[in-house]
């Protein structure tokens, strides 16, 4: 009897310990095809320009881009995108009083009727100079931004790519670390 109930035990614990399911490996499923985009943002004077990629998009569909300075949205675009390739989009920089102050006193000031505004005497001006290692001329520099600008890529509510640029406000610390 005992013996009948240890078989019996066996039979239903021994199960258990193996695999339930055939096959052991399960098939390989394929990824869905997710879109993919890359993009850079490079400012001019007055804007900037925001060159996007398209490297895969699963199916035919306006991509949204949101332009934000800091928390403040500056401008919304939506663009028709059917497959692979290269968009561009310009978008507007925030200008507020602040940001440009009125001439000063020793700033050049525009040129009076018949007459051309003169620079400065302290500030030599040679249009045909070379700039040296190191320097870009006048005409290659980027314009420096005030603020944080961020550019956020959507696509069906969903956010696909961020690009910022700029410097963040970031407040300073109410408990600094004590100096050495």
């Amino acid at each position: 009897m005992t013996r009948v109930l240890t078989i019996l035990v066996l039979l239903l614990v021994l199960p258990s310990c193996r695999y339930t399911f055939l096959p052991l490996v399960p098939e390989r499923v394929a990824f869905p095809d997710r879109p993919s985009i890359y993009g850079t943002l490079e400012p001019t004077e007055k804007e900037v320009v925001a060159k996007l990629e398209v490297h895969r998009m699963p199916k035919p569909g306006y991509i949204e881009l949101k332009w934000y300075k800091e928390e403040t949205l500056l401008a919304e675009r939506s663009l028709w995108v059917e497959g692979p390739g290269k968009l561009e989009a310009r978008l507007p920089l925030a200008a507020s009083p602040a940001e440009n102050p009125p001439p000063t006193n020793n700033a050049p000031q525009p040129p009076a009727v018949g007459g051309a505004a003169q620079p400065p005497a302290s500030v030599p001006q040679n249009p045909n100079a070379t700039p040296r290692r190191g320097e870009e001329s006048v005409s290659e520099q980027k314009p420096a931004l005030e603020g944080y600008y961020r550019l956020v890529v959507m696509l069906e509510g969903s956010a696909l790519l961020q690009l910022d640029m700029g410097t963040p406000s970031v407040p300073t610390d109410p408990n600094p670390p004590p100096t050495p």
